[in-house]
């Protein structure tokens, strides 16, 4: 998760052991954000995220 398209590359160094990662975007400019799978436009809260968590959990 993050707001800029350094946060979206932040998991590539991560080992090859990882099944599936989903990236998320919090935008508040008009930034190109087409690294994230998901972009939330002007949303502070973090409920998309733990709306995701609770139903994989």
């Amino acid at each position: 998760m993050g707001d800029t398209i350094g946060d979206a590359s932040m998991v590539d160094g991560m080992m090859n052991d990882t099944c599936a990662v989903l990236k998320i975007g919090f935008l508040y400019d008009n930034v190109i954000m087409e690294k994230f799978d998901i972009v939330l436009v002007d949303d502070q809260t973090m409920q998309v995220p733990i709306d995701i968590l609770r139903l994989l959990l």
